[in-house]
């Protein structure tokens, strides 16, 4: 008898719901701008930095529900004063 074995697939993380990930981060990169607010500013409150959060926006990175929690906060929050 032969035993099956079961791997989350990496591309939907065992949902079943393959994204497009450069449309979800150019959404994202949308709203922040609409904010107002600098890929730095928002890097900076989600605690990473700008280079990886420039990946996420351009769908080379995955945005987890952590980070997106994250980065929803972070443009919540509102454009700072100079």
């Amino acid at each position: 008898m032969t035993k099956l074995t079961t791997t989350t697939c990496p591309r939907c993380y065992g949902t079943g719901i393959d994204l497009d990930w450069r449309a979800t981060g150019a959404a994202r990169k949308a709203a922040r701008l609409a904010a107002g607010l600098t890929a730095r500013i928002v890097a900076k409150r989600m605690g990473v930095k700008p280079p990886f959060l420039c990946d996420l926006e351009k769908g080379k990175r995955r945005f987890t529900l952590a980070r997106l929690a994250a980065y929803k906060a972070a443009c919540m929050a509102g454009r700072v004063a100079k």
